[in-house]
């Protein structure tokens, strides 16, 4: 078994960590996506700054938006069960890691990542505030400010961002929607905020959502997209979820991701949050 950095792994799932990865013949696959490819940086700006094409409905971007949040799931606690596969361009690839996330909204994401055989390697807790994290398998700590949090990820993000993301709603969504285009099997649409493009694909039956990806540069001028896949989606408690997700992050390198929930729970008494570590046995990153 080689020891890899899987920052990566987590980046995806907006949190840092860093965990062991062993070799595997397993393949993840692309999906072909639907969007629109047209330069909306070219387009002209609205008073808020927001590039709008000439001609945008306002009544069917509200239309559009409207049946979006009717999809919107909340919660108070959300805990939930999953498998992870990992792979990258530089040969790196792990399989079969247990992932574990508990959140109480508003308040703390807690996730705790096994492998067959070793168990536990890595634990996260995220606050508004901080963000705390745990290499169990390297005995390495890394404490960091919530607002400085993004040397870890790569990609900007808040609070808020991390709980959409791990729950399943749409990220990186405002109402500055364009280029919208329509199918009989999806409806594609683009938006654009702070430097990053947003492009989504929902279906038109019940606007449930089919991929999204957020591409921008980072500090450097490098360009770096994050790209996700939703399907297999189920009821749990009235609210519809996407059991089976792929995501791609590209930057100076190809990172693929499967992740396939087999369980998730709302509204629990009590969640598991713990996070007893003591700083002086670990050493910090």
């Amino acid at each position: 078994m080689k020891q890899k950095v899987l920052l990566h792994i987590l980046s995806v799932l907006i949190i840092g960590m860093v965990t062991v990865s062993c070799r595997s013949s397993k393949k993840l696959a692309r999906p072909e996506t639907g969007y629109f490819t047209g330069d909306s940086t070219k387009l002209p700006k609205d008073s808020s700054g927001t590039s709008v094409p000439k001609g945008t409905d306002p009544a069917e971007v509200k239309t559009l938006l409207d049946n979006i949040q009717k999809n919107h799931i909340d919660f108070k606690t959300y805990s939930a069960k999953l498998k992870a596969d990992f792979e990258s361009d530089k040969g790196e690839s792990m399989n079969n890691l247990n992932v574990d996330i508990n959140m109480i909204k508003d308040s703390v994401v807690w996730i705790s990542v096994s492998v067959p055989i070793v168990g536990e390697v890595a634990r996260v807790l995220i606050t508004p505030d901080s963000l705390k994290l745990v290499d169990r398998y390297h005995k390495e700590m890394m404490l960091r400010d919530i607002r400085n949090a993004s040397d870890v990820l790569g990609i900007p993000f808040d609070f808020s961002t991390i709980q959409d993301l791990l729950v399943g709603n749409p990220v990186f969504l405002n109402d500055s929607v364009s280029q919208i285009v329509k199918t009989p099997t999806l409806i594609s649409f683009s938006c654009v905020q702070a430097g990053l493009t947003s492009l989504f694909n929902v279906y038109p039956d019940d606007y449930s959502l089919q991929q999204s990806k957020v591409s921008g540069a980072d500090a450097t001028g490098q360009q770096r997209s994050c790209e996700l896949t939703y399907g297999n989606y189920k009821v749990v408690d009235g609210r519809k979820l996407p059991f089976s997700r792929r995501i791609f992050i590209e930057d100076k390198r190809l990172i693929k991701v499967a992740m396939d929930f087999t369980r998730v729970e709302f509204n629990k008494d009590k969640v598991t949050t713990t996070f007893n570590f003591q700083p002086s046995k670990f050493k910090q990153k």
